[in-house]
C-alpha cells in the first residue's frame, strides 16, 4: 500500500463526494462489514477494519470533523464521555482521490459503574442493563454487534414483526431491502432461573394455578425470563451515508399504551376468592377488554403514558391516563365501572438540559375490583422505562422490563412528526400478571 496521506481539505470533500459507483459495485461490502471490529470503553471507542484493495488512504469522521486520516486499518478516539452515543462515517479512498468503499458505524462508549437511576440494578436482577448494540452499515448491508447476555443460549431475529432467523451469536447481518424506510430489528432471547427461584416459582406456580384454575400456562415457560434487544434503522439516513453533526432535533414525544385486544376477558379470580368482596364482585364473570389491535393512536386503552421532552426549553413533561375498567355477569350484561388510581405512575427525572434528557417511568396500575378485600388483592399492570435521549441526531435508549399482560405498544416522534413504532409487545397470558410470573426486559436503541 502507498504511503500516502491525503489533506484534510481532500478528505473533507470526499465525505461527500466524489463517489466512484464502479469501484464501489465491484467491493464486497457484505464481508468487508462482516469484518469491521468496535471495541468499547468508558472513554474510548476502538474501531478496525481490514484492508481494502486499491486504497491508498483511510478516513474517519465523526459528524463533519476529521479525526484519522492515514493508513492503518484500525482507529483509536480517546477521551470521550462515558455511556453517550457516537456515530462515525469510515471511508478508504484511491490513488485518484476517489472514495471507493464508504460506511457508517455506531455505537456508544460503556457506563461507569455508579449508583445512578440506571445502574441501581445489578447485572444479576436486569440482564440487559449493560447491552451495547453497535451497527455497521454501507445502507445496503448491515451488522448488528452486542456484548454477550448471560445464559442467553439463542435469539429469535424479528424484523418489522416477521420472525426471519434465529442465531446463536450476540451478531446478526442482514441485507436493507425494500419496504419501511424505518427498519425495526427485535432480537428475543429467554434466560433460565437459576435453582432457587426455580424451587421459589414452582412452589408458587403449585398454588396460584390450584387456586385459580389455569391450566392454559405452560409451567415449563415460567421458569424463564425474556429479553428484548430492539435496534429501530433509518434506511434513508443510512443510505445518505451523510454524517453531519447538525442533525439535532428540539422536541421528542414518547406514548407507552397498554391494552387488552380481546372484547371480553374472563375474571382470572377463582370464585371462593370474589366472595371475600363485596356482594357485587361475586357475580363479575368478565372485564370489558379495548377489542383493538396495536394502533399508535387509540381511544380504548388500560393506561396510556405520554412523555414529552423539549430541549429547547429544558422541559420533560408526563401526562398518564387510566380508563375506566367496566365488568358484566355471566351474560356479559354491564354490571360496574369504575377507575383505578394513576398515582401508581411517576417519572423520576435524572438529566434534564438543552443537550440530554435522563428519566426512569415507573408504572404500577391495579383494577377497581376486590379492593376491600383481605384475603385477595389483583394483580397490578407493572413496568419500569430507564431513558436516555439526546438532543444530537435524535439518538435515543430505553431499557426496562414488563410484565406478560395486557399487550405493551411504545412510539415516538420527532419535533411533531408522526410517531413510528418502537415496539409491540403482544399479551402472553394474564396470567403473567402475577408476582411469580417472568419479566420480559427490554434493550431499547436508534
Amino acid at each position: 500500500m502507498k504511503k500516502v496521506i491525503l489533506s484534510s481539505l481532500v478528505a473533507l470533500s470526499t465525505l461527500l463526494g466524489p463517489f466512484n459507483v464502479y469501484a464501489a459495485e465491484k467491493f464486497n461490502y457484505e464481508e468487508f462489514i462482516d469484518d469491521v471490529k468496535i471495541e468499547c470503553d468508558e472513554n474510548q471507542i476502538t474501531i478496525k477494519w481490514s484492508e481494502v484493495p486499491d486504497a491508498v488512504a483511510y478516513s474517519v469522521y465523526h459528524g463533519d470533523s476529521e479525526l484519522y486520516n492515514g493508513t492503518n486499518d484500525s482507529f483509536v478516539h480517546n477521551d470521550l464521555e462515558s455511556g453517550k452515543p457516537y456515530n462515525y462515517t469510515l471511508m478508504a479512498v484511491n490513488s485518484d482521490e476517489e472514495v471507493i468503499a464508504k460506511i457508517i458505524l455506531s455505537t456508544k462508549t460503556i457506563e461507569p459503574k455508579k449508583k445512578t437511576l440506571r445502574s441501581i440494578d445489578s447485572s444479576s436482577d436486569f440482564p440487559v442493563n449493560n447491552v451495547n448494540v453497535a451497527t455497521i452499515s454501507n445502507g445496503e448491508f448491515i451488522k448488528f454487534d452486542w456484548n454477550d447476555v448471560p445464559n442467553v443460549e439463542h435469539f429469535e431475529v424479528v424484523k418489522n414483526g416477521t420472525i426471519v432467523d434465529n442465531i446463536s451469536e450476540s451478531e446478526f447481518s442482514d441485507e436493507l431491502d425494500g419496504g419501511k424506510e424505518k427498519v425495526v430489528y427485535e432480537f428475543r432471547g429467554k434466560i433460565p432461573v437459576n435453582e432457587q427461584e426455580k424451587e421459589i416459582r414452582l412452589s408458587k406456580i403449585e398454588k396460584n394455578i390450584s387456586e385459580q384454575g389455569n391450566e392454559s400456562v405452560k409451567t415449563e415457560d415460567l421458569l424463564y425470563d425474556y429479553v428484548s434487544i430492539i435496534k429501530v434503522v433509518d434506511k434513508k439516513k443510512l443510505k445518505s451515508l451523510a454524517n453531519l453533526s447538525n442533525n439535532e432535533v428540539d422536541n421528542v414525544k414518547l406514548r407507552y399504551t397498554t391494552f387488552i385486544g380481546d372484547k371480553y376477558v374472563e375474571n382470572p379470580v377463582p370464585y371462593a376468592l370474589r366472595l371475600t368482596g363485596e356482594d357485587w364482585e361475586e357475580e363479575v364473570e368478565y372485564f370489558g377488554g379495548d377489542n383493538r389491535d396495536f394502533a399508535v393512536s387509540h381511544s380504548r386503552f388500560r393506561t396510556q403514558v405520554n412523555i414529552e421532552a423539549d430541549f429547547t426549553d429544558e422541559l420533560l413533561d408526563i401526562d398518564k391516563d387510566v380508563n375506566r375498567t367496566t365488568m358484566y355477569d355471566k351474560n356479559k350484561n354491564l354490571i360496574k365501572t369504575a377507575r383505578a388510581s394513576s398515582s401508581g405512575v411517576k417519572l423520576d427525572k435524572n438529566v434534564v438540559n438543552q443537550d440530554e434528557m435522563d428519566f426512569r417511568l415507573n408504572h404500577s396500575v391495579g383494577i377497581p375490583y376486590l379492593e376491600d378485600s383481605l384475603e385477595f388483592t389483583p394483580p397490578e399492570i407493572d413496568y419500569r422505562m430507564d431513558g436516555e435521549i439526546f438532543r444530537e441526531d435524535g439518538s435515543y435508549r430505553f431499557d426496562g422490563w414488563h410484565d406478560g399482560a395486557p399487550s405493551h405498544e411504545l412510539y415516538i416522534s420527532f419535533d411533531n412528526g408522526p410517531y413510528e413504532e418502537v415496539f409491540t409487545h403482544d399479551l402472553y397470558d394474564f396470567f403473567y400478571l402475577f408476582e411469580v410470573t417472568p419479566k420480559h426486559y427490554f434493550d431499547i436503541s436508534n
